[in-house]
C-alpha cells in the first residue's frame, strides 16, 4: 500500500509540469542562474544586474516561435545536416523551461562582438576562417539543455540561434535553409 502511495504522490506532482527539453548539449558554461525576472510572456531571466528589456525578450520570442510553428504545421522535415535529434520538429516551444542569463561580456580588439569569458576550441574559429591573433569564444551558449547565457550587448538577435537550437534539437540547423530563417530577424517569416 506504501509503494503505491509513492507512485500516486509521484504521479499527482508531475501532473501540469511543462515537459523541459533534453538535448544533451555539452556545456560550455556553469554559472548558477538566479531569476530575478520573468517576461509578460514567461521568459525567465537573470539579469545579472543589467537593464534588460524584457518585452524585446518576448518580441524576439515571438518571431521565432512563429516561424518554427508554421514550419511544424508544414510536416516540415529537417536536411540531415541539420544534425536533429529527431526527425520531425516538436510541435511547440515551452518558454517556461528556457531561462537567459545576462553575464558579463568580454571584449576583443579583434572583434566589435561581446564575448563570454570562457575560450572556445581553436579549431572552431579555424573553420569559420576567424583570425588567430586573438583567443576563440563563446559569444553566447547553452547551458544545461535549456538556458542561454548570453552578454548584454547580444540581447536582440544573436540568442535567436539557440532558441532554435534549443527548440528543435538541430545542433548544426543552419545547414537547414528554412531552419536558418527563423533565426534571422532580418527577414519576415
Amino acid at each position: 500500500m506504501y509503494k503505491l502511495f509513492i507512485v500516486c504522490v509521484i504521479f499527482i506532482s508531475a501532473c501540469g509540469q511543462d515537459i523541459c527539453y533534453m538535448n544533451g548539449y555539452m556545456n560550455v558554461t556553469n554559472y548558477k542562474i538566479t531569476t530575478n525576472e520573468v517576461t509578460p510572456n514567461g521568459v525567465f531571466v537573470d539579469t545579472g544586474g543589467f537593464n534588460v528589456d524584457l518585452v524585446e525578450i518576448d518580441n524576439t520570442f515571438d518571431k521565432v516561435e512563429k516561424c518554427l510553428y508554421n514550419l511544424v504545421e508544414s510536416n516540415y522535415v529537417p536536411v540531415p545536416e541539420a544534425a536533429c535529434l529527431d526527425k520531425y520538429l516538436r510541435p511547440t516551444p515551452i518558454r517556461t523551461c528556457m531561462k537567459i542569463k545576462i553575464v558579463e561580456p568580454v571584449f576583443s580588439e579583434c572583434s566589435e562582438w561581446h564575448f563570454l569569458k570562457e575560450l572556445a576550441p581553436q579549431e572552431l574559429c579555424d573553420m569559420k576562417g576567424l583570425t588567430t591573433d586573438c583567443p576563440c569564444r563563446w559569444r553566447w551558449a547553452v547551458q544545461d539543455d535549456c538556458n542561454i547565457v548570453t552578454p548584454p550587448g547580444h540581447l536582440g538577435y544573436p540568442y535567436l540561434y539557440d532558441i532554435v537550437k534549443i527548440h528543435t534539437g538541430c545542433n548544426g540547423f543552419w545547414f537547414d535553409t528554412e531552419l536558418a530563417k527563423c533565426a534571422n530577424l532580418t527577414e519576415e517569416h
